[in-house]
């Protein structure tokens, strides 16, 4: 059951005060632990990896269905198809991870407000995601929570939901859990910047510069300022960038792991099914490698995007200019895979993945934000 099996062991051992913040890898909140198990013993079905799988297709695709324009529905089909193709999904897949779920939530969130449904509607599914992947809801929480002006009754419940149930959990548990908590989530921060499971490009900048703490610091206040633009653009109505900012917000974080980045696997087909231009499938390409490197599955990766070229361009090619692009993606391949092949898995997902997308994504942010569809967020 991966990382959601996690949950339902933390859970059962909360339950049964015991710590499961000593004895297990897990790193999320109590309260959604004990959310999931308390689940688990309802619905026997919660067991079944396929069942997570589906979940998280599900609210992936209503989250992006929820968030990009209207005209791009038709194509979310063949995106999603598409999508079983990247990098992203394997991570997701193979750690039966709870993205999908998150992203659901947010979705459910998002619509309540479109529909001008009841307040507990709107903070009852953004709890729940805050509470079962923070790192990947605050951005979209903070939209929801600052929507044209301070959403006072928004925050108040939010944060009602938020006090009663961790102090429901300390209760049961009789002791410290949420320090307990808040001490693994310090101590598996303070290890995001060495070798580990982490693929934040800051990881890269704090090992090649070897100033983690500088870079800590930095990147800790570029968080906080990505968060602080996400309630200033939302306050101001510029409810399209806030989104966008909200969507490569993991980037920023050191805690940053394949899986997080899903939904900008999906937004990037979607750009490309619009835009068709040769930086989207130079990304879509990257989202395709497959890690470890090796110089074969590298040189496949380079002949793909040429390919994708030919078939999705709009203008014409010239031989000589496609010619160029193929010396130009095998040189590249060759040249990536022999500068990190000696380097750990996480680092060459870091060089080869996280740093030229977020190049990639802040340098087409014009487009990307063009698909985006946040006309709701004005009611």
């Amino acid at each position: 059951m991966g990382d959601f099996g996690d949950f339902v062991k933390a859970g059962r051992m909360i339950w049964g005060e015991t710590d499961p913040y000593s004895n297990l890898m897990y790193v999320n909140s109590p309260v959604s632990a004990v959310l999931a198990y308390g689940l688990s013993r309802v619905f026997p079905f919660l067991f079944f990896p396929l069942f997570w799988q589906l979940l998280n297709i599900v609210g992936l695709a209503m989250f992006i269905k929820s968030v990009v324009k209207q005209e791009l529905h038709r194509a979310l089909p063949l995106v999603i198809a598409c999508f079983a193709l990247l990098n992203v999904t394997r991570a997701l897949f193979a750690n039966v991870q709870v993205t999908g779920l998150v992203l659901g939530l947010i979705a459910l969130s998002i619509n309540a407000v479109k529909n001008n449904r009841s307040i507990y509607l709107v903070v009852l599914p953004a709890w729940l995601a805050l509470e079962v992947k923070p790192q990947l809801a605050f951005g979209f929480v903070a939209l929801i929570l600052f929507q044209n002006q301070i959403q006072k009754f928004r925050i108040l419940l939010l944060g009602f939901f938020t006090i009663s149930s961790h102090l429901f959990v300390e209760l049961k548990f009789s002791g410290d859990i949420n320090y307990l908590w808040i001490r693994k989530v310090l101590a598996y921060s303070s290890a995001s910047l060495k070798e580990g499971y982490e693929i934040s490009y800051w990881k890269a900048i704090a090992i090649y510069s070897g100033h983690t703490s500088a870079i800590r610091i930095i990147s800790t206040l570029l968080l906080v300022g990505a968060l602080g633009l996400i309630i200033f653009l939302a306050l101001k109505g510029r409810f399209d960038w806030a989104l966008f900012i909200a969507m490569i917000l993991p980037f920023q974080n050191t805690y940053l792991h394949l899986y997080d980045l899903a939904p900008l696997g999906v937004l990037v087909l979607l750009a490309l099914y619009k835009f068709r231009n040769i930086a989207l499938i130079a990304t879509l390409c990257i989202f395709l490698q497959i890690f470890p490197l090796v110089l074969e599955t590298q040189a496949l990766v380079a002949l793909i995007f040429v390919a994708v070229v030919l078939v999705v361009k709009k203008r014409a090619i010239s031989l000589s200019r496609y010619i160029l692009f193929l010396v130009i993606a095998l040189g590249t391949s060759f040249i990536s895979f022999h500068l990190a092949r000696n380097q750990s898995q996480e680092v060459q997902i870091t060089d080869a993945l996280v740093i030229p997308t977020a190049v990639l994504f802040l340098a087409n942010r014009q487009k990307f934000v063009s698909l985006l569809n946040t006309s709701f967020f004005s009611k």
